[in-house]
C-alpha cells in the first residue's frame, strides 16, 4: 500500500496538474495616476488553462484575453463593463487582433518548497518578453507575482480628461493556484 501512494505521489510531481480556472485564478492589477491616484484596476480572466510540474519544474499557461472581468469594488458596474471593454478593445489589449496571453517558463531557480523563481516568456500582443515570477509556496498551493511595464508590450497606459486621469506604466501580474489534493 505504501508503495502505491509513493508511486501515485511521484506521478503527481512528475506529470503535474492542470491549471484551470475551478482550481487557479489569473489577475493583473493596474494602478491609476492624477486625479485617481491610490485607486487601482484589479483584472481577472475566467478562461485560462496550463500546466505546472514539479519534476522537472515547469509552467505554461494561456489565457483568452477577451475573458477579463473587472473587480473593483470602487466603481459601478456600468464602468466596470466600460473599463473592460477599453481593457479588451484596440488601445490595449486588443483581442479581437490577438486573442491569447501567454506564458511559458524558461527555467526555475530557488527552494521548490519556499519561495522560487520562474523565469520565462510572456506574451501579450503578438510582443514577446522574459518575465521572472516570484513564487510562494502556501498551505494551499502557489502564489506567484511579476511586475512589468505595460509599454514593453506595445500597450500604452490609458489617459483621460486630458491626462489628469491615467494609468501608470506597470503592471502586477498575480497567478495563484491550488494543490492537486
Amino acid at each position: 500500500m505504501m508503495r502505491a501512494l509513493l508511486f501515485l505521489s511521484a506521478v503527481i510531481a512528475v506529470c503535474g496538474q492542470t491549471i484551470t480556472p475551478s482550481r487557479a485564478r489569473v489577475e493583473v492589477i493596474v494602478e491609476k495616476t492624477g486625479l485617481m491616484s491610490g485607486k487601482k484596476h484589479t483584472l481577472r480572466w475566467e478562461k485560462f488553462e496550463g500546466t505546472f510540474t514539479v519534476s522537472p519544474p515547469r509552467v505554461e499557461f494561456v489565457v483568452e484575453a477577451a475573458s477579463v472581468k473587472v473587480l473593483d469594488d470602487w466603481i459601478n458596474d456600468s464602468k466596470k463593463e466600460n473599463v473592460r471593454k477599453e481593457t479588451v478593445g484596440k488601445n490595449v489589449l486588443d483581442a479581437a487582433r490577438f486573442p491569447q496571453i501567454r506564458f511559458v517558463s524558461t527555467s526555475v531557480t530557488g527552494d521548490l518548497s519556499s519561495t522560487f523563481h520562474v523565469a520565462g516568456i510572456l506574451t501579450i500582443r503578438d510582443v514577446t518578453k522574459p518575465v521572472t515570477l516570484t513564487v510562494k509556496r502556501i498551505a494551499s498551493g502557489y502564489e506567484a507575482e511579476a511586475r512589468f511595464p505595460m509599454s514593453a508590450f506595445g500597450i500604452k497606459p490609458p489617459k483621460a480628461a486630458l491626462g489628469a486621469v491615467g494609468t501608470k506604466d506597470e503592471m502586477t501580474m498575480r497567478f495563484a493556484s491550488e494543490s492537486s489534493k
